[in-house]
């Protein structure tokens, strides 16, 4: 009997953290001594040269480099700055779904802000890209175009090696089920 009891309130106690690591609004909560350059994923890393990849084959002159250049810098920025209190709300949530007085309204409350974190970081990246794609000329946009589009249609492209062959990829094998 005791062990059963253990056991429930050893559920109890896990359940909390299997939520948080379950949630995507919650799992990416890093350390809070990240610096600013750490804090970039590799795929942020990644996302930004092909980004610069992307840019010069636009062929932009001075005028737009420059332009472009402060719209993307302003926009990462501003990114920082929101993802750095998204982590904040998220780690605060974390911890007060570990205090044995959290509630669910004050936890769903907690969840709002963290939402609004996203939703505001999901605009800044579309209003970055409208400023800077208001930059580029027709001919300039509809090669960005295609580009974005060659880059979606084949997994693991890359801007700047666009034109490099890639070696053929055997089909993998499924096992019988």
């Amino acid at each position: 009997m005791n062990k059963i009891l253990s056991l429930k309130v050893l559920a109890l106690l896990v359940a909390p953290s299997l939520l948080i690591l379950a949630s995507p609004s919650l799992a990416e909560a890093g350390p809070a001594h990240k610096s600013t350059s750490q804090a970039l994923s590799s795929s942020e890393h990644r996302a930004k040269g092909s980004s610069a990849c992307a840019l010069q084959q636009l062929n932009l002159n001075k005028d737009q480099q420059q332009k472009v250049e402060k719209i993307i810098a302003e926009g990462h920025r501003q990114g920082l700055v929101l993802k750095g209190q998204l982590r904040a709300k998220r780690r605060a949530l974390m911890q007060y779904l570990q205090t044995p007085d959290a509630n669910q309204t004050q936890a769903l409350s907690m969840n709002v802000e963290i939402n609004a974190l996203q939703r505001q970081l999901g605009e800044l990246r579309l209003k970055t890209f409208f400023s800077m794609r208001a930059q580029l000329s027709p001919e300039q946009i509809q090669k960005l175009q295609h580009l974005q589009k060659s880059r979606l249609s084949e997994p693991g492209s890359h801007y700047c090696h666009e034109s490099e062959d890639k070696p053929e990829l055997s089909p993998v094998k499924q096992p019988n089920r």
